[in-house]
């Protein structure tokens, strides 16, 4: 399916899903005002694309499909409150990178003897997004662009770029954990399960 992205930038848009990139070129690279548009085969992305406001599908069939995600939407009462990558104008950040940018933020941490991103100082937290997010860190928009990239909603009461970064790392932490600590988390369980049945023959 054919999908136009309506924010228009020189190049056009790159967006990253599941992995697949889908770059929005103008379909008339000599009319500025050419819609910028990407074809789309996979069905969740389709549909993740077309819950957002700045991209429409193409055609009746687009215009069907998009027509039933906003119905669903409405009816699942969500209102699209952490704002989208395209609606903040910024590129959507790509779990490889969020999992990079994490490993160095576990560095850091382990130098500050810290056990989370909320214990570091607004100093470490400046330093860490301008050398490894490679953004400014006394810019709000830039920090709340990286944010919407990563699908991440900032606290809306948080007015100093130092608490929105930590707010940040917090957030971005709790939704990437570690892989190994998934995996702890999984033998865990499989070990208590073994413990209980080790009971139940000792009882008998």
């Amino acid at each position: 399916m054919k999908i136009e992205c309506t924010i228009k930038r020189q190049g056009g848009s790159r967006v990253e899903l599941g992995g697949k990139t889908y770059h929005f070129i103008p379909t008339d690279a000599n009319d500025p005002e050419a819609p910028h548009v990407a074809e789309v085969t996979d069905e969740a992305h389709i549909k993740r694309l077309l819950s957002i406001d700045c991209y429409r599908g193409l055609g009746k069939e687009g215009a069907a499909v998009q027509a039933q995600v906003q119905a669903a939407l409405q009816g699942s009462g969500t209102e699209g409150h952490i704002k989208s990558p395209a609606e903040m104008d910024a590129d959507v950040v790509s779990e490889e990178t969020i999992h990079e940018i994490l490993a160095e933020l576990d560095n850091l941490m382990a130098k500050a003897k810290k056990e989370s991103p909320d214990q570091l100082t607004n100093k470490q937290i400046s330093d860490f997004a301008e050398e490894h997010i490679g953004i400014s860190p006394t810019s709000k928009r830039d920090i709340n662009r990286f944010a919407a990239g990563c699908e991440i909603e900032i606290r809306g009461d948080l007015n100093q770029p130092a608490a929105m970064l930590r707010d940040l790392l917090v957030k971005l932490s709790a939704k990437y954990p570690p892989e190994d600590e998934a995996d702890d988390e999984g033998d865990g369980a499989e070990n208590a399960g073994a413990g209980e049945e080790g009971d139940g023959d000792g009882q008998e």
